[in-house]
């Protein structure tokens, strides 16, 4: 993560702090229905920085990897992933969806961030946002 600058560090850390992650140890249980603690309710999500505490390599990778997605995608990215054995596998990501004052939040930061052009940004706000 050397090349991301401090200030996109931090701005990255704003929005991990909102998203959460399950942390879901197999057993045989599991294995009969591997979705039952997601889908039951039994267990509840953590925030993702606990997850630099758990697995801090693999939460390192997801940082670097939604940057590079970010800035590929030129947009804000829903990612799914999975740890297995201490290693990283992103699953799959979309652009994330918004309310109208985040979109405009959103392409703001955006731009200030250098991922995309002022047209770009403005062009992720819909009619509907506004």
């Amino acid at each position: 993560m050397e090349n991301i600058s401090s200030m996109h560090k931090e701005k990255m850390w704003s929005l991990v702090s909102c998203v959460s992650y399950l942390l879901v140890i197999q057993s045989i249980r599991m294995l009969a229905n591997p979705f039952l603690h997601a889908t039951s309710g039994i267990r509840t999500p953590e925030p993702i920085r606990k997850m630099k505490e758990v697995l801090p390599a693999a939460y390192e990778k997801f940082l670097e990897n939604v940057d590079k997605l970010e800035h590929y995608f030129k947009d804000m990215q829903d990612v799914e992933f999975t740890v297995e054995k201490g290693k990283l596998w992103m699953l799959q990501c979309r652009n994330g969806k918004r309310t109208g004052v985040a979109a405009l939040k959103i392409a703001i930061d955006l731009v200030n961030e250098g991922i995309c052009t002022k047209s770009e940004a403005l062009l992720k706000v819909e009619p509907t946002h506004v």
